[in-house]
């Protein structure tokens, strides 16, 4: 158990640290989710327009009027393909998994009169394992 004033000050602290790369991680996570969800959505609208831009100039175009229309519907592809790539799941993924084992800590540090150097071993592994999330 944490009894000496000392050993207590340096649980705090790292409660303290876990606490903040936690609310970092969360709020990096929440940026990517977003992110994701707009471009998702903007997939969905350029690839619907591009569909339905290129269903009317083969159905009901005309001479005057397939050419231009088969470049917007070219141009709405091009974008789908550009949003497809901007996505990042992987990045997604990691900064769920941060969060996750943040949070896990932080219930083990709440939980348990677990050993300091245990558990700042943990913290400082989770930081190098998710180093490309601000944690």
């Amino acid at each position: 158990m944490v009894t000496a004033p000392r050993q207590r000050n340096q649980f705090n602290v790292l409660r303290q640290q876990i606490y903040s790369s936690l609310e970092k991680a969360q709020a990096q996570r929440n940026t990517f989710k977003c992110n994701n969800a707009r471009l998702i959505t903007a997939n969905i609208i350029l690839s619907t327009v591009a569909a339905v831009l290129a269903g009317f100039s083969g159905t009901a175009g005309t001479a005057a009027t397939w050419k231009p229309i088969c470049i917007i519907a070219a141009v709405c592809s091009g974008g789908v393909a550009v949003t497809t790539k901007m996505q990042t799941p992987e990045q997604l993924t990691e900064a769920c998994e941060c969060v996750g084992q943040l949070k896990a800590l932080r219930v083990e540090m709440i939980t348990t009169t677990g050993d300091l150097e245990e558990i700042s071993e943990k913290y400082q592994q989770i930081l190098s394992e998710f180093s490309t999330i601000d944690c």
